[in-house]
């Protein structure tokens, strides 16, 4: 019995990584425009303050109607960053806040997003539609 456990530990955690693998999508960088175009930060601070609620839910309804911020910021998010340019975020404090910031950003990108493209051949355990 221990024979079969030693190797079907292996063979059951790669079935796993193969199937979420299938699950991940890459998610194109949007394209700023409006308002969040020119300061993505001040954007950011706009989606915080009009979309986030007091009990901390967030309006996703609102953001999918007028996502112009959300976009701004993510695109924002995906050509900075501490590795990329270092010279904005000189403290840990500042990287803290950069990750923390362009992880809910991009989760919330990825609810408000408009769904387009080919079937990813799972149907929708892979790919919910809210």
């Amino acid at each position: 019995m221990r024979a079969l456990a030693g190797w079907l530990t292996p063979l059951v955690l790669a079935v796993l990584a193969v199937g979420l693998a299938a699950c991940a999508t890459l998610v194109p960088s949007p394209r700023p425009t409006g308002a969040g175009a020119g300061d993505p930060l001040a954007a950011w601070h706009r989606i915080l303050h009009t979309h986030v609620l007091e009990d901390g839910r967030i309006d996703f309804v609102g953001l999918r109607q007028d996502p112009r911020d959300l976009e701004a910021y993510v695109a924002w998010v995906a050509i900075h960053g501490p590795r990329a340019t270092p010279e904005l975020f000189s403290t840990q404090a500042a990287r803290l806040a950069y990750y923390i910031n362009a992880y809910n950003a991009v989760a919330m990108y990825q609810v408000v997003r408009p769904r387009t493209g080919p079937s990813n051949g799972f149907g929708s355990s892979c790919s919910p539609r809210w």
